[in-house]
């Protein structure tokens, strides 16, 4: 009697089946992109329109009524400056978050090129959005004699505007400087390059 235990042939012998979990990151990560760009979507499309409700609303105001023409002009441009910025700028992180959800490698790059381009186009709009916000308070101290004779008013608002800009600038940065960063991981990099290997590979998931 053979008491050795019986090793089938190779051939029957399933191949290994190898535990997988994939990551979330790529799932949260994109949902919170499409989200982002669909506010962005939506932003740029207020700010064609709303220069002119802005214009009605501030001259209702007698306050502001000082304010000239060219101040309504810059508030204009910048409406539609910052609608070109970020009208493609969101719909290109929508088209990434979408890819990376798929985890689909090139996902990678488009989030790099967003975060660079939305990066730079909110400095951009924050350096031209101070004189314009500068020119308000300076009009409306003037209009009003009791504001123009008290200078903690100005240096009051004057310290608001700031706080304000350097506040809507972290907001503004995080999730760019974020991405960089994330994505710039040699870990993240090793994942993203092994959905390319997988989709490479004949029956790959992905």
């Amino acid at each position: 009697m053979n008491d050795q235990p019986y090793h089938p042939p190779l051939a029957d012998v399933p191949p290994p089946i190898m535990p997988e979990r994939p990551s979330v990151w790529p799932l949260v990560l994109g949902i919170i992109g499409i989200l982002i760009g669909l506010y962005g979507i939506c932003g740029g499309a207020i700010n064609l329109f709303s220069a002119e409700f802005t214009k009605t609303m501030l001259t209702s105001n007698p306050g502001m009524q000082s304010l000239p023409q060219e101040y309504f002009d810059s508030l204009q441009n910048l409406g539609r400056m910052g609608a070109i910025v970020s009208l493609p700028t969101a719909v290109l992180l929508i088209v990434a978050s979408i890819l990376l959800i798929m985890r689909r490698p090139s996902a990678r790059g488009l989030w790099m090129t967003w975060a660079l381009v939305s990066g730079i186009g909110s400095i951009v709009m924050l350096v031209v959005s101070m004189p314009i916000q500068r020119q308000m308070i300076e009009s409306m101290t003037a209009s009003d004699p009791n504001l123009a004779n008290n200078p903690a008013f100005g240096n009051m608002m004057n310290m608001s505007t700031g706080i304000g800009a350097v506040c809507g600038g972290i907001f503004a940065l995080a999730l760019p400087v974020f991405t960089l960063i994330w994505f710039s991981l040699a870990k993240v990099r090793q994942e993203i390059e092994w959905w390319r290997q997988r989709r490479a590979t004949p029956g790959g998931p992905f």
